[in-house]
């Protein structure tokens, strides 16, 4: 989501050296002038721990809360 991609820029501006680790990543993988593929996004694992950890830190959904509304035993 759009408050994903706003925590993970934000976090990424927090950190110089992950923001420079990913930056790296993403153009060992990327080919000059042409779109990343499925392909490209599969292999970059550092890319898919700050996706997590962003989701760590930052969540953007509380979950659903139940309550019960007779004894459940």
């Amino acid at each position: 989501t759009g408050n994903t991609i706003g925590y993970a820029l934000y976090n990424l501006t927090k950190k110089p050296e992950v923001q420079e680790k990913l930056y790296e990543e993403i153009r060992r993988h990327a080919k000059e002038g042409q779109p990343l593929t499925y392909k490209d996004l599969e292999k970059m694992t550092y890319l898919k721990t700050c996706i997590k950890e962003t989701y760590r830190l930052t969540p953007t959904s509380g979950g659903t809360g139940r309550i019960l509304t007779s004894p459940a035993v």
